[in-house]
């Protein structure tokens, strides 16, 4: 598959993206005309094609560059569709892509799919079923979605990340409550000997740990880093200006 101009590469990359940018916004500008389902995919296409070769994988380990080319595109004052937006009708349509069957009927819209990403294939699928059947608004789906997460953990939330990355989210929770308990630690001084000699031990394992940390991370072809708020957003939660935004949202109509 030919990569486009705004995924490649080299010196001339910041120029080809510039000017890639112009015919890319009035392609928006059509799309925007359409309503539904349509007009989300058709967004979702346009941007996997021309920002990440169409490969869902690249999506999914977008780098930073490729992000802010996306930021770029939403920021110009001709593009119909805040980034946010781009981003979720990009989550619509990989998901589509992966499991067809969840575009069941008119009465599912593409704002229904957006809202049960954070959820595994069967779970989306059920769920889906389950709004279809009784005639469920996109405001009451988002209710059991976030009931459904809240019973099965936060985990289930980070299951379209790659491996690596689920890793390091759990790693950066980890960090954070051990620096909770060295607060706590804080406020038990003064220590006794033998609770010194233990933390000089672990300040010895957390050094090595670090040593560790900073070699997987300057390790060449290591996974790009996806910024925060993309993970929020693929996690189904609303943001302003996404699915639930119906001035410029892909398939609120």
């Amino acid at each position: 598959m030919q990569k486009s101009a705004l995924v490649l590469g080299g010196s001339d990359a910041a120029a080809n993206t510039a000017e890639r940018m112009g015919p890319l916004v009035a392609e928006l500008q059509v799309i925007n005309r359409r309503r539904g389902f349509e007009r989300t995919l058709a967004v979702g296409e346009l941007i996997l094609r021309e920002f990440f070769g169409g490969e869902p994988a690249a999506w999914r380990e977008q780098s930073r560059k490729k992000a802010q080319s996306l930021r770029r595109l939403a920021a110009r004052s001709d593009c119909p569709f805040r980034k946010s937006t781009l981003n979720e009708a990009v989550c619509v349509y990989v998901a589509l892509l992966e499991q067809p069957g969840l575009r069941r009927s008119e009465l599912i819209t593409a704002s229904h799919v957006a809202s049960v990403l954070r959820l595994g294939p069967a779970e989306r699928e059920r769920l889906l079923q389950q709004a279809e059947r009784e005639r469920w608004s996109v405001r009451q789906l988002r209710s059991q979605v976030r009931a459904q997460a809240s019973t099965q953990g936060a985990d289930v939330r980070l299951s379209w990340l790659d491996s690596g990355m689920r890793a390091v989210l759990l790693l950066q929770r980890s960090l954070a409550d051990a620096g909770a308990i060295v607060g706590q630690l804080g406020a038990l001084r003064p220590l006794s000997a033998r609770s010194r000699a233990e933390l000089r031990e672990l300040a010895g394992e957390v050094l090595n740990l670090g040593s560790e940390l900073s070699t997987l991370a300057n390790t060449p072809g290591a996974a790009p880093e996806i910024r925060r708020s993309e993970l929020r957003l693929c996690d189904g939660e609303e943001a302003s200006g996404g699915l639930g935004a119906p001035e410029s949202v892909p398939g609120a109509g």
